[in-house]
């Protein structure tokens, strides 16, 4: 096994490892990027591999997620699909910053054909 546990695809568990590896990957960080938080929590490496195994992700009714867009979590729910074959590639056209009203800085993250956008502190 390699790499940090809370970062880990489904199938690394299992000693497979592949470029989808890394979008479940880029997925964990976007969560805890967006939320604040990691998308699997336990207290083990037993209990940690059982999480990612399911790939149960909330992205509920928390005051956070009612701040992101619908598509940045559809894009989330794709990147962490547990099937390998089912997840997001990595087709990125364009990655930007721009003015949206006013004086906030926004990154536009063009993801296969959907923007995302994120604010810039």
């Amino acid at each position: 096994m390699c790499g940090t546990p809370s970062f880990m695809a489904p199938e690394v568990f299992d000693q497979e490892y592949s470029y989808p590896s890394d979008m479940w990957s880029a997925g964990v960080m976007m969560y805890l990027l967006l939320s604040g938080q990691m998308p699997f929590k336990a207290n083990s490496m037993m209990d940690l591999s059982r999480e990612v195994m399911m790939g149960r992700v909330s992205m509920g009714d928390e005051t956070v997620w009612k701040k992101v867009s619908v598509s940045a979590k559809d894009l989330l729910s794709r990147m962490l699909q547990t099937r390998p074959d089912k997840r997001a590639t990595p087709q990125v056209g364009s990655c930007y910053i721009q003015r949206r009203g006013g004086h906030t800085d926004w990154l536009c993250l063009n993801l296969a054909g959907r923007c995302i956008y994120m604010t810039l502190c």
